[in-house]
């Protein structure tokens, strides 16, 4: 499957890894997706992620880490199938930390 970088991916990317930086947000889906190639830059990103929150999809949770998380508004802003793509995703992260601290624990 090929994937493109677009804004919907970012906002995503957020919602699934939530709370969450812009640098978080790109690392994550360069290990999910690594044919998206190039990734933008923070810099680039950063009116983005102001005008998102002009527009109350995303909440700065902290403010010196620069970390955000998706809103009810923003999360509808997500189509039903990357939402339900989401959900999978996020459930596979908790399943495998809950699978290593099985085993580190003995």
């Amino acid at each position: 499957m090929r994937v493109r970088f677009n804004e919907e991916l970012l906002l995503w990317s957020i919602a699934t890894i939530q709370p969450a930086s812009i640098s978080d947000a790109l690392l994550f889906i360069g290990a999910i997706f690594p044919d998206v190639r190039p990734l933008p830059q923070i810099d680039e990103l950063e009116p983005l992620v102001d005008r998102w929150r002009g527009q109350g999809y995303l909440s700065r949770v902290h403010g010196k880490s620069r970390l955000y998380s998706v809103t009810s508004t923003g999360n509808e802003k997500l189509s039903i199938e990357l939402r339900r793509y989401r959900d999978r995703v996020r459930l596979f992260l908790l399943k495998t930390v809950r699978d290593a601290s099985l085993v580190a624990s003995g």
